[in-house]
């Protein structure tokens, strides 16, 4: 079974377990070499994250949380109260560059449409440039309630947490139940495509945020067009929207395969 996350603890043993113990289980977690420069960041984050955590005993952590669409790892996700917070940390740096602010705000983005726990919670997406100063803290909240990206230093990580907390909303959420529920990204090109050919039907290999259902209905909505359009002589430019990973390949290819078949 794929693991997500390399480390995880309630927020009071991972404040009561010694440094080492926790690296260790870092370390062990990994394949291949782990290279000192990357010790020595797990390190840091340990302190800094031991620091501004010290009052709170309720919670829960994850250290290198997979995200499996993008194929990466978040550094850390905290579960606190009713809010997930991202944080992102570039170890030594001392500007915040905006490629590491579309990386981690990114992040956010694949849980809020892929991860079935994040659809009704609150997100906020954290870089921690660790050199940096002053900090910059996210003032909004979307409608699919993701914050603001917070941009912050070391000294700034609990201000970063309290700014997203002001926007919780809702019970406390569990952090096991979280972490367990389903990752649903959609198929490849290539999965998609040999699952059609093959004969399966959306029903079948979807795993979108759009569903058997409203894939179904767009195609057969497709077909109505292409059809009366040949009926009649005419030719029609159709427009599929949706988020990233909605379905929209999907539902060309169903169609493609369906037009074939007829």
């Amino acid at each position: 079974m794929l693991r997500r996350s390399a480390y995880s603890a309630a927020l009071r043993e991972f404040l009561s377990a010694p440094d080492n113990e926790v690296l260790g289980v870092l370390v062990s977690a990994q394949h291949g070499e782990v290279t000192p420069q990357q010790r020595d960041a797990w390190l840091r984050q340990i302190d800094l994250l031991k620091l501004c955590l010290a009052n709170r005993s309720n919670g829960h952590i994850f250290f290198e949380y997979l995200i499996p669409r993008i194929g990466r790892r978040a550094d850390v996700v905290l579960v606190v109260s009713n809010v997930v917070v991202i944080l992102e940390f570039k170890v030594g740096s001392a500007k915040f560059v905006a490629a590491d602010m579309v990386q981690t705000f990114d992040y956010a983005l694949h849980l809020k449409n892929f991860h079935e726990g994040c659809h009704t919670v609150v997100l906020a997406p954290v870089l921690v440039a660790t050199d940096a100063k002053p900090p910059l803290l996210g003032n909004k909240i979307s409608d699919d309630l993701i914050v603001e990206i917070s941009c912050v230093g070391n000294g700034g990580i609990s201000a970063a947490i309290e700014r997203a907390l002001e926007f919780g909303r809702g019970e406390a959420i569990d952090a096991v139940t979280w972490a367990d529920s389903i990752y649903r990204p959609t198929p490849t090109i290539v999965e998609a495509s040999q699952a059609l050919f093959r004969g399966h039907s959306v029903v079948e290999i979807s795993r979108s945020e759009a569903g058997a259902d409203n894939l179904g209905a767009t195609t057969a909505r497709l077909n109505t067009i292409i059809d009366r359009a040949k009926s009649r002589g005419e030719k029609a430019i159709c427009v599929v929207t949706g988020v990233p990973g909605a379905g929209k390949t999907l539902a060309g290819l169903n169609l493609a395969c369906e037009r074939r078949r007829s």
